[in-house]
């Protein structure tokens, strides 16, 4: 009898280990709601905020695979997005940022990176792919040689 209870427990703490897996991932929308929790954030939406910058406190998701924060005002952005080591996914269309950090190099788990409609002359309809990874075209006519090259060596799959 009692074996049956124990196995009747383990089975119905399976079952709920199985229901908190298989839940979809939270898209957290509000930074300071994130910040509260952060090794729970695995995709963080901060777009149309009207951000002019980023906070540094962008670093503390360590488990973040994607992050958007397209339509609002950057101009530049922190080094601290490179400790997001397990980032993917990075949407920053639609901003005025003119540069990447130098760090960018370090998400290597990055497979795509949006940074149509910048200061970069990133067009939306022109996109290289590569394995995995996919990044919008740079126009060298807009975006000065060293800041591609710049890229094109940060990212090394990029043509």
């Amino acid at each position: 009898m009692l074996y049956q209870h124990c196995l009747l427990g383990l089975g119905l703490l399976l079952l709920q280990a199985t229901a908190v897996f298989a839940q979809p991932e939270k898209i957290y929308r509000n930074l300071e709601q994130a910040l509260a929790e952060p090794s729970l954030v695995y995709q963080l939406d901060l777009s149309d905020s009207l951000m002019q910058s980023m906070p540094s406190t962008i670093g503390a998701f360590s488990k973040l695979r994607s992050l958007t924060s397209r339509n609002n005002e950057l101009v530049d952005i922190p080094d601290e997005i490179c400790m997001l080591l397990e980032l993917e996914q990075l949407d920053l269309s639609n901003n005025l940022i003119l540069s990447l950090p130098a760090c960018i190099d370090k998400l290597r788990k990055l497979e795509r990176l949006d940074l149509s409609s910048n200061g970069l002359g990133i067009t939306d309809s022109t996109a290289y792919q590569f394995g995995l990874e996919e990044i919008l075209y740079l126009s060298p006519s807009i975006v000065p040689e060293a800041e591609i090259e710049r890229i094109k060596k940060a990212l090394p799959n990029f043509e």
